[in-house]
């Protein structure tokens, strides 16, 4: 009988079928919510309108602002389009059946990451779009495997391991040694992706790709692409199962096969030989031996070790990159950077940082936490509404409701570059979109208005790791060089109207420079050479 049904609708009659009951889910869905925020008295967020089915002009404005790096605009669009009195950086649309709400706002986004932490995670829906890339690990789980991994990983960033420069002194004397210090230009971006791959693997695997002296393009052209095509599907809504993936699923090849040798090579060694790894001293224990000694299974390996790998590499190099650039158009900062180093170091560049030495850099410091104000390393994150949650908030007497499986996407690059979260602009304050390190002289930014490495039970567990990496390089890099000056030169257009001169925040995953970062460099009078 069913059979005989079956056959008596076409596809296309299926496919009207499947869409009428997708719709009517989406509809009885929204009625029971809007039930739900009159009876408790609660509120949406102003709503983005929307007029074909799906929402899918949002998902083609969302897609084209990606494509062409201009997510920032169109949030901002969206705020000071569709923003109110009592809600002026959260704003929601519904994509299918599903609602988002885009914030920007410190009091939302500090509910969801911190105080409400228990009623959000990374859901499945995050699961699902990013598992082919970063697998089941503790970026994209919730709940005790979330925890599990977290715990799993978590001694390998105690103080005793992150506090051992050494590892940053051997590769950056290789950075150190492909940078010419004689004005010619030397492409940056590239360099330190190379130079933070070979300090996360030589940190996690015990040993390094070596790729400051053999560029592991390849795999730096896969990881750039995977995160691309990721960021779309991201973005994509009911057009996921669309999405092309060619190059996506070739990237992850790529990627894996870099893996893969050291997971095999961990797995053949016995218990007996990791329990006595685990037993020597922290520097031969690597994350690679403990995450064999807690599992055999070398998927699960895989997942956690390209989670951090990724986190590690690209983050921490997408940052060097702003700060270079961004000094080497600011002459006075260098000046002022290098006086500093100089006064704790002496004038030996010979003479390596150690960590009480990178304390006592304030200036340093501030520089640094400037670049992550303007350039936070994940411009754009998200989480979703496990439970049915409710978010007060000081701009309205009602609270936001948040229905269980609803999505909260929320921009920390907005988040950091909030005119009203900063002191006015004056002699002492530049305005809030100008590169100032002095700004941090005699200012602190109120709690949850600066969160570079995201906040709560999830802050990054690699950021002190990630700190000293940058504190140091930009010590050594300092010692050796006094002068710097940025190079722009004309490439080709993106598609999005910009000068072809200008800098542009490439806003994937990471938010890394879109054009090259060209720097003339010029050795001190009293370079001195290893």
């Amino acid at each position: 009988m069913l059979g005989v049904i079956f056959e008596a609708f076409s596809k296309p009659l299926w496919l009207a079928f499947a869409l009428i009951i997708i719709i009517l889910f989406s509809w009885l869905r929204a009625l029971q919510s809007t039930f739900r925020v009159k009876t408790l008295g609660a509120r949406y967020a102003p709503k983005i309108p929307t007029y074909l089915p799906f929402s899918l002009e949002f998902i083609y404005k969302s897609i084209t602002a990606a494509r062409k790096q201009r997510s920032f605009d169109l949030w901002h669009l969206l705020f000071s389009t569709y923003g109110t009195v009592d809600s002026p950086y959260t704003v929601e649309v519904n994509v299918g059946s599903r609602r988002f709400i885009l914030t920007a706002d410190h009091e939302i986004i500090k509910a969801v990451l911190a105080t409400q932490f228990s009623n959000f995670g990374k859901g499945e829906t995050f699961n699902r779009q990013f598992h082919d890339f970063l697998g089941d690990s503790v970026f994209t789980t919730d709940g005790k495997e979330w925890h599990d991994s977290r715990q799993l990983i978590r001694p390998l960033f105690v103080n005793q391991r992150i506090g051992d420069l050494e590892i940053f002194e051997r590769h950056a004397q290789k950075l150190l040694s492909l940078i010419s210090g004689k004005g010619e230009i030397t492409e940056l971006q590239q360099l330190f992706y190379r130079y933070t791959l070979d300090v996360a693997t030589d940190f996690m695997f015990g040993t390094t790709v070596g790729s400051l002296d053999n560029p592991q393009v390849k795999f730096a052209n896969a990881i750039s692409e995977v995160q691309s095509v990721q960021a779309i599907l991201a973005r994509s809504g009911p057009l996921y199962p669309f999405i092309p993936r060619k190059t996506y699923l070739k990237g992850l090849v790529i990627i894996n096969s870099l893996i893969k040798p050291f997971v095999s090579r961990t797995l053949d060694l016995s218990p007996d030989e990791l329990e006595k790894v685990s037993n020597t001293s922290s520097k031969e224990y690597t994350l690679l031996h403990a995450l064999a000694r807690s599992t055999r299974n070398p998927k699960k390996i895989r997942d956690e070790l390209v989670n951090l790998l990724f986190a590690g590499r690209d983050t921490t190099a997408a940052t060097l990159s702003w700060l270079f650039y961004e000094l080497a158009g600011h002459p006075s900062v260098v000046r002022k950077l290098r006086s500093e180093i100089i006064s704790v170091l002496g004038d030996d560049c010979n003479k390596a940082p150690k960590p009480e030495d990178l304390k006592k850099m304030k200036y340093l410091h501030h520089t640094v936490d400037e670049t992550l104000r303007l350039y936070p390393p994940v411009p754009f994150n998200i989480r979703s509404a496990l439970s049915d949650t409710m978010i007060a908030t000081p701009n309205s007497p009602r609270p936001l409701y948040i229905q269980k499986g609803d999505s909260v996407a929320f921009s920390t690059l907005v988040l950091h570059r909030r005119a009203d979260l900063h002191p006015p602009p004056s002699q002492s304050f530049a305005p809030v979109d100008q590169f100032s390190p002095e700004r941090w002289d005699a200012w602190t930014p109120r709690p949850w208005t600066y969160i570079p490495f995201n906040g709560g039970p999830r802050i990054c567990i690699g950021q002190q790791f990630a700190l000293r990496e940058i504190w140091f390089t930009v010590c050594r890099i300092l010692q050796r060089f006094e002068r710097l000056e940025r190079v722009e030169i004309p490439s080709p257009g993106d598609g999005g109207g910009r000068d072809e001169r200008v800098q542009f925040m490439k806003t994937e995953i990471v938010g890394t420079p879109g054009r090259k970062v060209r720097v003339r460099f010029w050795e001190s009078d009293g370079a001195c050479h290893e």
